[in-house]
């Protein structure tokens, strides 16, 4: 699948903070971000084994719906060096 390139405007200060207000108070978000941080930083910290990616698409998935896709890329990435 091709990406396109989108020209995205850079957001204001007062923007960014209208819209952190309205995640912080999305509901659920404290125990979805606690349980994700768990995930990523703790329980699987790497992404080198596959069924700990899956485990991490899947919940990202569910809580945020993150496609499936991300898997390949999440892999293929971390295979070019890429650890972010």
């Amino acid at each position: 699948m091709a990406m396109k390139n989108i020209s995205v405007p850079r957001p204001t200060v007062k923007e960014v903070e209208k819209y952190l207000r309205q995640w912080n108070n999305l509901k659920d978000y404290k125990a979805q971000e606690e349980a994700l941080d768990k995930l990523f930083f703790k329980l699987c910290p790497k992404n080198v084994d596959e069924s700990d990616i899956l485990l991490k698409v899947a919940s990202l998935n569910d809580f945020y719906s993150t496609p499936n896709s991300i898997c390949k890329c999440i892999i293929r990435a971390e295979s070019e060096g890429c650890k972010k």
